[in-house]
């Protein structure tokens, strides 16, 4: 299993507390595990955050009192210790709600390997948080009592590896052709999509049709959920520059399509967006 460093990070202060541990997965695992994020907090002043679309599925498992998610449609989950969830690719935001006090770790899915841990297309999970009970049943609950019993991070993590390891590896992967194109738009949001077709050397409606199945979104669609993603990581850069450059530097035309898109997936403007941003990593407050 990994053997990769963890990062730590901390932060104190009058909005409360958190600490996040970070560790990159076994190479076995990658790329369709990017990451694990072990994390506490405690004494924060806001009790829910407003969590934006993003390119990639993430798979959670909650360790402390009872948190709420409410997907893009509104409609509200409750999990409590030793319940998890894996969220789907969407096009709105969600809300995640706890009292204040939380614990759990969160890993970061490539929209292939998500497909291959469920032994099911992912795109059955667009706009979804679906309960690991439900997906994994003894499987899961026998999941979440390890990750309870585990003593640090690490073990935890090592948990996790353990539970997946052996589904991505008996996994029938996802076409090569729609491998390949994913890994294009990740890296070129703004790729033409005709482009893409004529490589794999599909008609158009099925490449379409398997891209969405396999990743969750069509191309366009999830290019353009890459580009927003982009916009937020250099938005969330100290010393970043203003919006206008921020919007061309992630490919958008201009200033005014760059406010479209935003407001589309986060609900609200760069302004407000700005003005409920938690200081140190510690997400967008809701309320």
């Amino acid at each position: 299993m990994s053997s990769a460093p963890i990062l730590l990070h901390d932060h104190t202060g009058p909005d409360g507390w958190w600490r996040q541990a970070r560790m990159a997965a076994d190479p076995a695992l990658t790329p369709g595990i990017r990451h694990f994020a072990d994390y506490a907090e405690g004494g924060t002043v806001f009790t829910a955050r407003r969590e934006l679309p993003h390119p990639e599925p993430v798979l959670i498992i909650n360790l402390g009192t009872p948190i709420a998610i409410t997907d893009g449609r509104g409609r509200r989950t409750t999990f409590a210790a030793g319940e998890g969830f894996i969220a789907g690719l969407d096009e709105a935001p969600a809300i995640s709600e706890s009292s204040g006090e939380q614990q759990g770790i969160q890993v970061a899915l490539s929209p292939l390997a998500a497909g291959q841990l469920l032994g099911r297309p992912v795109g059955e999970l667009t706009s979804e948080v679906v309960a690991l009970d439900t997906l994994f049943g003894a499987a899961a609950r026998d999941l979440g009592a390890r990750m309870l019993a585990a003593p640090d991070p690490a073990a935890r993590i090592a948990a996790i590896e353990h539970f997946a390891a052996p589904r991505l590896h008996d996994a029938i992967p996802a076409p090569p052709e729609i491998a390949w194109a994913w890994r294009q738009l990740q890296a070129a949001p703004a790729r033409d999509i005709a482009s893409l077709v004529a490589h794999t050397g599909w008609s158009h409606r099925r490449f379409i049709d398997r891209f969405r199945a396999h990743i969750g979104l069509s191309p366009r669609r999830f290019a353009s959920i890459v580009r927003f993603d982009r916009l937020i990581q250099r938005a969330t850069t100290p010393g970043g520059a203003g919006w206008a450059a921020l919007a061309v530097d992630a490919g958008y035309f201009d200033q005014p399509h760059m406010v479209r898109d935003f407001t589309r997936y986060a609900g609200i403007t760069p302004g407000e967006w700005l003005a409920r941003l938690v200081a140190d990593g510690g997400g967008l407050a809701e309320r």
